[in-house]
């Protein structure tokens, strides 16, 4: 079998959410040839991004003059380091206090009990409308995703 309807397949299954059915066809076609950078760039992008960092890599050392396994690179270790950041926890409680405040122990913080919430009691008369009833369609919303990022997937 061909790489290209494998790849054509699978960039079907990702526009369609069904990024499981996706990854085993790429993962079929980069077994099929093992330089093929579009369908190792494919699963950089729908991977997490410590194995998008992998795929990325090997694209690049297949074809280092590809500018888009360049900027794969460059993206997917942007995803590791922002993933890598939101894990960090800070060594000490006096690195982020503010001046002048005393320092409060972790244990003391994650022991506090938030106050209640109170219900704000509701007008007696609604004070709103619905809105009027329209036929004209909603305008489309721009799809952002990471697939379009490396512009692999149209």
């Amino acid at each position: 079998m061909s790489v290209a309807p494998l790849l054509s397949a699978a960039k079907e299954h990702i526009r369609a959410g069904q990024i499981a059915e996706a990854r085993q066809l790429l993962h079929e076609a980069a077994s099929l040839d093992e330089g093929n950078a579009e369908a190792l760039l494919v699963l950089a992008a729908i991977s997490p991004p410590d194995d998008s960092l992998l795929y990325a890599r090997r694209a690049l050392n297949f074809d280092p003059d590809n500018a888009v396994a360049q900027e794969a690179v460059r993206w997917a270790e942007r995803r590791l380091e922002g993933d890598r950041l939101a894990l960090e926890i800070p060594a000490s409680p006096a690195v982020t206090r503010h001046a002048g405040a005393r320092p409060v122990s972790p244990q003391r913080t994650l022991a506090a009990k938030p106050p209640p919430l109170v219900a704000a009691p509701l007008p007696a008369t609604p004070s709103r409308t619905a809105p009027p009833a329209t036929s004209a369609p909603l305008p489309a919303i721009p799809k952002t995703s990471r697939f379009s990022v490396l512009g692999l997937i149209g």
